[in-house]
């Protein structure tokens, strides 16, 4: 999921006509949204990697909390001080913001949970994660309608 949003943004993007909006979201995408976009991707990579070699439950949360939790703290603040003047825009990356904030909290309680062996806890982290993965997924097609609807083309 991830990788389809890097794929949309890490290349310079470009319009064909001369909307404010158009001209707004390149911008956005451009000077605020790919730095965050890599943070992003890092944290998750980490968190995959993570969950694929930890040696017991210790190990896991403390590399959850050492190495990700980190990064996506990271991220909420970007995505907290980014000022976007445009509406349709800003409505978009304020699913982005409440997405990845979600997954802060899923990755937090995740700790919580291992540390206090409580499998209740676990599972709410788990349903955080996916409501996050959602509106993240929920974003990235809103930025690519948007990119449509305003001609902004991908090189």
């Amino acid at each position: 999921m991830r990788k389809i949003i890097i794929s949309l943004i890490l290349a310079m993007l470009a319009g064909c006509g001369n909307s404010t909006t158009q001209e707004a979201l390149i911008t956005y995408t451009n000077e605020e949204l790919i730095p965050l976009i890599e943070i992003e991707d890092e944290a998750t990579s980490r968190f995959n990697s993570i969950g694929q070699h930890f040696t017991n439950d210790y190990d896991l949360a403390q590399r959850i909390e050492e190495e990700v939790i980190p990064l996506y703290e990271e991220l909420v603040t970007g995505l907290n001080n980014v000022n976007v003047q445009n509406e349709e825009i800003e409505e978009a990356h304020q699913i982005f913001l409440e997405g990845s904030m979600l997954q802060l909290e899923g990755m937090t309680k995740i700790v919580e949970a291992i540390q206090s062996n409580d499998q209740q806890m676990a599972e709410e982290a788990h349903r955080l994660l996916e409501q996050g993965e959602v509106l993240v997924t929920q974003f990235s097609n809103e930025l690519s309608e948007l990119y449509e609807t305003y001609d902004v083309e991908i090189q």
